[in-house]
């Protein structure tokens, strides 16, 4: 028999929602570099949302996707410090997201599986949709399970961690 141990459920304090939105770098702009960061808490408040200075040429803004465009990177932060910031904040926590091994690769983390949610590879979902052998896209994901419909036009940063709440 199965029983539910109600205190080995975590709290909301300890969930974190991950978004990041990359341009692109090197010859054609295939190299993604990221470019903003995006860390909502269990209430859906944006714990930081903010731009990231390039430590390289960009090539692409990918500006029909990600609504990047140069000018919003010039004040932006150095990316040692975000990387830290973040690296800091998700310490500890539950990591919620959609892809977010490409997250964590733009910002050179790593963040132990057994803390990690990943939308995009949770079988249920898959299984559901009867999609076994691939990732599925959180629009689709949304759209599907939720009936909401998310990117209109851009990446929304904040909006896609809303949407991957526990």
């Amino acid at each position: 028999m199965f029983s539910y141990n109600q205190s080995s459920t975590p709290s909301g304090r300890q969930w974190i929602a991950l978004s990041t939105q990359s341009v692109g770098i090197g010859q054609g702009g295939t190299v993604s570099m990221i470019a903003r960061v995006s860390l909502v808490d269990y209430r859906g408040r944006a714990i930081i949302d903010t731009y990231i200075r390039p430590t390289a040429p960009v090539a692409s803004y990918r500006t029909p996707q990600t609504g990047i465009e140069p000018h919003h990177l010039e004040n932006g932060i150095p990316f040692n410090q975000a990387r830290d910031f973040v690296a800091s904040a998700i310490g500890g926590k539950i990591l919620v997201g959609h892809s977010l091994w490409q997250d964590l690769h733009v910002l050179g983390l790593t963040h132990p599986a057994i803390d990690t949610r990943d939308l995009g590879l949770f079988l249920p979902f898959r299984v559901t949709l009867r999609n076994l052998n691939n990732i599925i896209g959180l629009q689709t994901l949304m759209h599907q399970l939720m009936r909401r419909q998310i990117t209109v036009s851009v990446q929304d940063s904040v909006g896609y961690p809303l949407c991957q709440e526990p």
